[in-house]
Formats: structure tokens, C-alpha cells, sequence
């Protein structure tokens, strides 16, 4: 598959979970309102876990918004993939979707 495309790809698979977690938090709230069935602890903790890509997903909002030069974004992905591999996974600033990115073109070589 082309990089543009995996990209894309993960965009969407990104904003789906965040879409996903910020539900079942909200069926958490309600449910302790209206009395309805909460969802299960395994799906809080997916919520919750999900929502730790947040602060990771910023600074490449914040690039694809401010910086004009093309491929800046990917750029920024590549220097991180490189630094978590230099730490060891000790260091890891990239999106769970975006280092699928990665991990697929390892796997397809």
C-alpha cells in the first residue's frame, strides 16, 4: 500500500478510537445518571488507553496545520520511530495507528 494511503488510513483509524473511547466514557457518565447498564471494566480500560494517544497526536495536528513544507509530517513520524528505536521503546511519541505504519513496512520487506 502507498505511504499516502497508509497515512490516511491511520488518520481515520486514529480519530475512530478517540470517537470510540470518548462513547464509552460518556456511557459511564450517563450511567451513573440514568441508571442504564455501564459498559464492562475491559472497555473503560481500552477508553482510557486509547485516550493516551491524545497528547501524541498534537504536535502532528500541530505541524500539518503550521508547517507549509510537505512531508513535514512524516518527517516528524520518522525521527520519532527513530528515537524509540534508539531508546529501546523506553521513548514513544508516536500514535498507536502510526506506528502501525511502521511496524507493516517491516513486516512487508
Amino acid at each position: 500500500m502507498q505511504l499516502h494511503k497508509k497515512i490516511i488510513k491511520a488518520w481515520k483509524n486514529e480519530f475512530g478510537d478517540l470517537k470510540n473511547s470518548s462513547t464509552t466514557l460518556t456511557q459511564v457518565l450517563s450511567s451513573k445518571f440514568s441508571g442504564d447498564k455501564p459498559p464492562s471494566d475491559d472497555e473503560i480500560k481500552k477508553a482510557l488507553k486509547d485516550l493516551l494517544d491524545v497528547p501524541k497526536i498534537a504536535p502532528l495536528v500541530a505541524i500539518i496545520l503550521t508547517v507549509p513544507i510537505p512531508g513535514t509530517s512524516i518527517g516528524y513520524l520518522v525521527v520519532m520511530n527513530s528515537l524509540k528505536k534508539i531508546t529501546k521503546d523506553k521513548i514513544d511519541l508516536i500514535p498507536k495507528r502510526f506506528g502501525e505504519i511502521f511496524e507493516e513496512d517491516t513486516e512487508e520487506e
